[in-house]
């Protein structure tokens, strides 16, 4: 597949696409939480971008969801959810900071998120919201994982 996922700008807080992330890095998007995250509880915004590499092919049916590993691999009270950007193209709103959500973003849990249509080379805004409730012993990072599926036909 021809989808690949890109940073943001602003230190993944929205704007433009930068570079690629690496499939094996994405779980680096959030930092470690300190003890008083833990202690208070936390949520972190962060944004990323699919993008169509593809000079000649439109995507349809796009979905997008986080794999988490089963619980007993991960601290099972941290949960990542997913919500799409409601501006397609390559430059979407920007947050202050990582704790301010975006605005009208709906993020799901655990489920496939429908993008809809990516043209060639077409973008579109992913949001990520990690979630720790107060009192949350100490683990380690959730490794997270994007499946995007879709499927594609040659543009005339």
């Amino acid at each position: 597949m021809d989808i690949r996922v890109y940073g943001s700008s602003a230190g993944n807080l929205g704007g433009s696409p930068t570079a690629e992330i690496p499939d094996n890095s994405l779980h680096l998007l959030f930092p470690p939480l300190s003890q008083s995250d833990l202690a208070s509880g936390k949520s972190e915004y962060r944004c990323v971008f699919l993008k169509n590499v593809s000079n000649d092919k439109t995507y349809f049916r796009v979905t997008v969801e986080v794999i988490q590993p089963p619980d007993g691999q991960r601290n099972p009270v941290e949960k990542i959810y997913i919500g799409v950007d409601p501006q397609k193209g390559s430059s979407i709103q920007q947050i202050p900071n990582s704790s301010t959500a975006p605005s009208g973003v709906t993020f799901f849990l655990n489920v496939p998120v429908e993008i809809g249509m990516l043209g060639p080379n077409e973008v579109q805004g992913i949001w990520l919201k990690r979630e720790v409730p107060p009192n949350t012993p100490v683990g380690g990072f959730v490794k997270v994982t994007l499946k995007i599926s879709g499927y594609s036909l040659k543009s005339s």
